[in-house]
Formats: C-alpha cells, sequence, structure tokens
C-alpha cells in the first residue's frame, strides 16, 4: 500500500475474488458484501450473463473512438430513450463526468437561448462528485477543505422549502440539480410534493431540471429511475454507478432542446461509450 495515494480509509481486507452478493479474500475467507462497491454491483459479482457478454466483446472490439458509429453504443442510447423521457444520450465514464456535463450543458442551453442566465441552484447535504464544479455545486465541508477557492455560479439552499426556492430564484438561474435522495448526505429524502412544487416553478421560468441519479438510478429504488418512480419529469439526468456493474460507464440523459444546443468539438469524452464497457 506504500505507492498508493492515502484517500481511501482502506479496510485491512486484501479482496480478491466475488462471486454474486459475495467476496473473498486472499485466504478464502468468504463475506456478504452489502456495500456493492459503492452502489455500483446491483447484478452482483461476475454474473453469469455479463461475463459471458464480455467474453464475446473482449474478443471483438475493446475500444473505438466516438468520431466513428458504435452499433453496440446506438443500440443502448435507442433503449434507454425508449425507457426514459430522453432524446438523446451523452456516454461518459463516471458519475463525476455526467455532473460536470450536465453543468455545462445547463449553461450552454441558456447561452444558446440568450437568456443571459448561468446560476445553478443545488441543495445543502447534497454531493455530486469530487472535482472542482462538482465541489462547488455541492460536496460535504470535509470534502472541500482544503481545495478552495470554489467555482461561482452555484446557489445552495435547504430542501423541502419551497418559499426559500421562490425567493433563491433570481434572473440569473439557470437550472437546478437534485438528489431526490441525498445519499452521502445521509439518506435524506427530498418530499415528492416539494419536488413537485419545484417542477412547476420551473417550468414556468424556463429552468432546466436535472435530477442527479447516480446513485438512484438503475433498479435501486425500485423502478428504472427514481423520477420515474415519483412521477416527474426533468429535462436531464445523469447516471452512473449501476449502469455499468463496475464497469467504468455513466451516461447524460436529456430532452431535445438541451441536445440541440451541442455540436461536434463542443463537447466529448474519450472512453465514453466504449463498446466494452
Amino acid at each position: 500500500m506504500d505507492n498508493i495515494l492515502n484517500a481511501y480509509n482502506r479496510n485491512s481486507l486484501k479482496i480478491v475474488k466475488g462471486e454474486g452478493v459475495y467476496l473473498f479474500d486472499f485466504l478464502g475467507k468468504k463475506y456478504l458484501d452489502f456495500a456493492c462497491g459503492i452502489s455500483v454491483t446491483s447484478f452482483g459479482h461476475c454474473n453469469e450473463y455479463l461475463n459471458n457478454l464480455l467474453k464475446t466483446q473482449i474478443d471483438n472490439l475493446w475500444h473505438c473512438s466516438n468520431i466513428f458509429n458504435i452499433p453496440l453504443q446506438e443500440k443502448f442510447a435507442q433503449r434507454l430513450c425508449k425507457k426514459s423521457f430522453a432524446d438523446k444520450v451523452f456516454f461518459c465514464s463516471s458519475g463525476l463526468e455526467a455532473v460536470e456535463t450536465v453543468i455545462k450543458l445547463i449553461r450552454k442551453y441558456h447561452d444558446e437561448n440568450n437568456t443571459g442566465c448561468s446560476e445553478i441552484i443545488t441543495f445543502e447535504n447534497g454531493f455530486h462528485g469530487r472535482s472542482i464544479a462538482c465541489l462547488s455545486a455541492g460536496g460535504n465541508e470535509f470534502a472541500k477543505k482544503g481545495f478552495g477557492p470554489f467555482l461561482e455560479g452555484f446557489k445552495k439552499i435547504s430542501a423541502n422549502d419551497i418559499e426559500l426556492f421562490k425567493h433563491s430564484i433570481t434572473n440569473k438561474t439557470a437550472g437546478i440539480i437534485i438528489e431526490s435522495i441525498q445519499s452521502e448526505g445521509g439518506v435524506q429524502e427530498i418530499t415528492h410534493k416539494y419536488l413537485q412544487e419545484v417542477l412547476k416553478i420551473c417550468k414556468e421560468k424556463n429552468i432546466l431540471v436535472c435530477f442527479d441519479e447516480v446513485q438512484t438510478g438503475f433498479g435501486r429504488i425500485g423502478g428504472l429511475f427514481h423520477h420515474q418512480v415519483l412521477g416527474l419529469e426533468p429535462d436531464i439526468i445523469s447516471c452512473a454507478k449501476a449502469i455499468g456493474n463496475g464497469f467504468p460507464l455513466a451516461a447524460v440523459l436529456m430532452k431535445d432542446k438541451i441536445a440541440n444546443c451541442i455540436t461536434p468539438g463542443t463537447h466529448g469524452s474519450t472512453y465514453g461509450g466504449n463498446p466494452l464497457a
């Protein structure tokens, strides 16, 4: 461990194998895995169906640049759009990258429409990743300590107070990023009534609504996405973690009105949507 950056409070267990819901250490001792790779391996370790797909793909194509058409990527995008509100999908490699993309798309949409809006509202106890932009948007104080100064353009408020939300909106408000169930913040659920009111107000004022579904997406809460379970429709969502069952994969799902603002060269991802993932 001397050569690995001390960024994790590691358990002393030395894990070398996984099978279903179990992990095994180097001595062969078996452990029930309640962590799921931090909300990732929803289909378990070494799932036979997924293993066979990976073995087949390994002999065909690992990686391909996004300057070419990738049939598997297109097939997955079509399925995601069919199962959701979305018209377009952007594939990337992590939840952090997905949220960064959301921030850029919200601002790009308003720039293309000449609204003069760029500020994004987020919530206390929210967590959206560890880049400077994502820490500026959310992040607890421990995660942020020592990494400032942070970026301007974010307004953080407490949730479940609709009057506070109304008063937080200005002529610069461009979007809102919501974790409907705050995970890192202590598994706190934002109320259904509050979310309904927020979406209604945002629609009236042309404020883009993003649900950050990195933690809640892909079946973790009884449906494909939590906003679907709630019966709510955002403009854009970020998702990762369970989408790849452990492979680095993430996606941003969006409506056409946002997607139309992006042209070749304005955004991209080297590894996003590669065939193996």
